[in-house]
């Protein structure tokens, strides 16, 4: 592991859940295996600002989106318990 690798800064933060650089490097060298491209600065560079707009769009999903469909998941678990009397 280089130095660099273990430096950890913040990026940004969704809500409570936060992501830091080394998030966004390990999701770019994903990326770049991902479209077959080298690893260098160039091909980092180009792909950084995409990778970093769907890390966010990811986090914010799971914060906010999730939790509805598992509440909405089991209001319709007990909508469909109540229609057949189980409850």
């Amino acid at each position: 592991m280089k130095s660099l690798d273990k430096f950890e800064g913040l990026i940004v933060k969704v809500n409570s859940s936060i992501l830091t650089t080394y998030d966004l490097s390990q999701r770019i060298k994903l990326a770049l295996k991902a479209l077959n491209l080298e690893d260098n600065i160039s091909n980092r560079d180009n792909v950084r600002e995409r990778v970093l707009e769907l890390l966010i769009i990811e986090k914010i999903i799971s914060i906010f989106f999730i939790p509805l469909v598992y509440f909405f998941a089991s209001c319709e678990n007990k909508k469909n318990r109540d229609q057949e009397g189980l409850i």
